[in-house]
């Protein structure tokens, strides 16, 4: 449990390049990647926010100044002088029931080793984007704090390919976040319930089960809860939900004197308001517009649900 005030975060994750087709529109070639969706929601609540990450040559500097300005530090961020950003295009069909990768270019993410080391600011919360497992640990094991909260984001790709690894790292966390998918691929159950258990027999305090349209769920080893998605939403682009979800939980979390199962609780609200503005737009563009009064007033209709 974590104690301290003004919490630093680390975010660990992509910075990249997505183009997005959907049934009615196109949105071309924008910025995109976990680490990006979840420092952005994390600023609504904090400007005492870190990433870490790898970007190409090909990247704007004007969208890291943008950064900077919303008490996102950049410097962390490594830059290729060789290669291209990371890159994917995909297509949602079906009412974004389906989504189909056409094409997804590692480039510059291929070769990221990260290097925490000129940095010697004690994290109390670290945000391990999806990414390797190996890089999730790598990143972990330079991080020098023994008193952090460890949030842990992964998918369905690593779940197949390298579960051993995946399991040391989340060994080591406090809190996981997965969809229900991916909680059935790694708890082997087609019960969330069971699947919740054998995730935490691994190690971590809590983990939340994201369920879209259903909302989400949050185990422990002696508690359970759960909150309703939010109604009435036009879903333009669902690319960045998740991470928008994750990245307001552990941007309210951040404001928190203690990180106990209620807080965790009260932070997936705002992580889920954040996300319902997240999908009315491509990309960031809806999270650019808003502000935290936004945020505020959709809360507003949640306002039963917090503990």
């Amino acid at each position: 449990m974590n104690t301290k005030k003004n919490k630093q975060i680390l975010v660990a994750g992509t910075m990249a390049f997505d183009e997005i087709i959907t049934k009615s529109a196109k949105s071309g070639k924008i910025i995109g990647g976990a680490a990006t969706y979840i420092s952005y929601s994390s600023s609504f609540f904090t400007d005492d926010i870190y990433v870490s990450s790898i970007i190409g040559n090909d990247f704007p500097v004007s969208f890291l100044e943008e950064m900077n300005s919303k008490g996102i530090s950049t410097r962390l961020i490594e830059v290729s002088s060789k290669d291209k950003s990371f890159y994917w295009k995909g297509e949602y069909k079906n009412d974004f029931n389906t989504r189909v990768t056409h094409v997804t270019q590692l480039n510059a993410l291929e070769f990221y080793k990260p290097c925490l080391n000129k940095s010697s600011i004690n994290f109390d919360l670290l945000m391990l984007g999806n990414l390797d497992p190996g890089v999730q640990m790598d990143i972990y094991s330079q991080v020098k704090n023994d008193h952090n909260f460890v949030i842990l984001d992964t998918m369905n790709y690593w779940i197949e390919k390298t579960q051993k690894e995946l399991f040391e790292i989340i060994s080591k966390v406090n809190l996981v976040v997965i969809n229900d998918e991916e909680s059935q691929m790694l708890g082997k159950s087609d019960s969330i319930e069971e699947c919740a258990k054998n995730i935490l027999s691994h190690g971590p305090d809590y983990i939340i089960i994201k369920k879209g349209s259903h909302g989400a769920e949050l185990f422990s080893k002696h508690q359970r809860s759960t909150i309703p998605a939010l109604d009435n939403i036009k879903v333009v682009d669902p690319t960045g939900a998740g991470d928008s979800f994750a990245g307001g939980v552990c941007g309210y979390l951040a404001l928190q004197h203690m990180i106990n199962f209620k807080e965790i609780h009260n932070a997936m609200i705002y992580g889920t308001v954040i996300a319902s503005f997240c999908i009315e737009e491509f990309g960031l563009a809806r999270l650019q517009r808003i502000s935290k009064e936004n945020i505020d007033d959709r809360i507003k209709t949640f306002t039963k649900h917090l503990l």
